[in-house]
């Protein structure tokens, strides 16, 4: 199950210029949002990468950012647990759940999984806020990352792992996202 005192949110590479090549692209947007606020409501730190800014663009300015928790990497690598920083950053944190989102599940997102896993972490890919360019990739590095062990969730299962109770004080206004 994810834990409140363990939970870390990983938005990767939502950039300007891959996010238009991406198939769903308001349903990525919005469950995208749903965790950040989630996150950002119950104060829970969230890093957000970017692959090679200079080529990619930056983070696309749909992505919801309001809170100062924000720990942004720039990475050429396509894992970010390959970065130096990320991973200083992480370990800085002490938390052993990664909560991940973006692009592309089959490259960045499923690279960066398998690290995390492969180094201790338990990783929980939200597949409702993961795509890619085409749908077999999409679907293609889902699989690969479930036969790996590594937990595939959606947005919701995120957010009642994360409250528990319903007498929870952010049960109400959480909930309402998933509407």
């Amino acid at each position: 199950m994810i834990s409140l005192n363990e939970s870390v949110l990983l938005v990767v590479d939502v950039q300007e210029k891959l996010f238009p090549l991406i198939k769903k692209k308001k349903k990525l947007i919005k469950n995208i949002n749903i965790l950040l606020k989630i996150f950002s409501q119950l104060k829970l730190p969230i890093f957000i990468s970017e692959q090679y800014p200079s080529g990619l663009g930056k983070t696309i300015q749909e992505i919801e950012i309001n809170t100062k928790k924000i720990i942004k990497n720039e990475k050429t690598t396509f894992s970010c647990w390959k970065h130096l920083n990320f991973k200083q950053n992480l370990k800085r944190i002490s938390k052993k759940q990664i909560i991940v989102c973006g692009l592309e599940t089959h490259i960045c997102v499923l690279q960066t999984c398998m690290d995390l896993f492969d180094n201790s972490f338990e990783v929980f890919v939200t597949e409702d806020a993961v795509n890619s360019r085409n749908n077999e990739s999409h679907l293609l590095g889902i699989d690969r990352m479930r036969s790996k062990g590594i937990n595939i969730v959606n947005s919701e299962m995120v957010l009642f792992e994360l409250l528990e109770d319903s007498k929870h004080k952010k049960f109400k206004e959480l909930s309402m996202l998933i509407r």
